[in-house]
């Protein structure tokens, strides 16, 4: 009696171990046709909405401007125990220098997302933009990160000729609305003199 209860325990054990190596080896590719389904339907929500494009930007600019923030905050940090240390002016001042070029590797990060950003827009709404292989135009190398990205100042003024092309925009746009109202309007009126007189 005693083997035939361990022969069914030693049955059940198997059955289950067998289960669980299906398990094993089905979840992780379901697993990772699901994630692959997840990146597609990402992909396309992507290219239909064009909004996704402004969120990348807030996403890497809230990116850059946190890793800023902890740079101040780490250099502090380190600057309290050169102090604790009783560091010599010239460590102190190697650190300020560390601190300078970081902060510059990020604000020029910064500048060349900015500049992106602005010129993704204006194309858009098909505005001119300053050409790059212009000697005397708007555009400038990044001192540290080498990049190229267009003057504060040609990034104002597109940021400007953006805004007055959308004001246009939304003038016309309300135009229309106002003229399809009308006409509703118009046609309604039509509608009930003719089903008046012709009673």
């Amino acid at each position: 009696m005693a083997d035939v209860a361990s022969a069914e325990g030693g049955t059940n054990v198997a059955v289950v171990q067998r289960a669980y190596r299906r398990l094993d080896a089905i979840l992780p590719s379901w697993i990772n046709i699901a994630a692959q389904r997840l990146q597609h339907a990402f992909e396309a929500i992507r290219l239909t909405f064009p909004f996704s494009e402004r969120m990348r930007f807030r996403l890497a600019l809230k990116k850059l401007q946190r890793a800023r923030s902890n740079i101040y905050y780490l250099y502090e940090t380190r600057r309290d125990e050169y102090r604790k240390l009783h560091a010599d002016a010239e460590q102190l001042r190697e650190l300020s220098d560390n601190e300078i070029y970081e902060l510059g590797t990020l604000d020029e990060k910064i500048h060349q997302l900015y500049s992106q950003h602005i010129i993704a827009r204006a194309e858009r709404y098909l505005l001119p933009i300053p050409e790059i292989q212009d000697p005397d135009g708007e555009w400038e190398i990044g001192r540290i990160t080498g990049g190229f990205c267009l003057q504060r100042e040609a990034l104002s003024s597109l940021l400007s000729a953006i805004r007055v092309e959308q004001n246009h925009r939304r003038e016309a746009a309300q135009a229309k609305l106002m003229w399809m109202a009308a006409s509703t309007g118009l046609i309604g009126a039509i509608t009930g003199l003719v089903a008046v007189l012709s009673r």
